[in-house]
């Protein structure tokens, strides 16, 4: 679903699922899993900031141009490297 953040800015909304896995990037994460909640049992503990799905590294990043809004990185050297060995 293209949202507009109040800056006019387009943005993109993802929700990610695989099995019990779930990964949301939007600019209202936190309703949206509140609202998944309100449906489903979530894991206690669970919800939070993402460092890994399904083997990928996930990053938070701050760029010098909007150093206030954080941007995210996925990346495969640690799958890749698992899958190698």
């Amino acid at each position: 679903m293209l949202e507009f953040r109040s800056n006019l800015v387009k943005c993109y909304e993802y929700i990610l699922i695989y099995v019990n896995d779930i990964l949301v990037l939007s600019v209202k994460q936190e309703s949206i899993i509140k609202t998944i909640g309100g449906t489903y049992k979530l894991k206690e503990g669970s919800v939070m900031k993402p460092t890994n799905y399904l083997g990928a590294i996930i990053k938070e990043h701050y760029l010098l141009d909007c150093p206030s809004q954080p941007v995210w990185s996925m990346s495969a050297n640690k799958y890749c490297r698992n899958f190698i060995i």
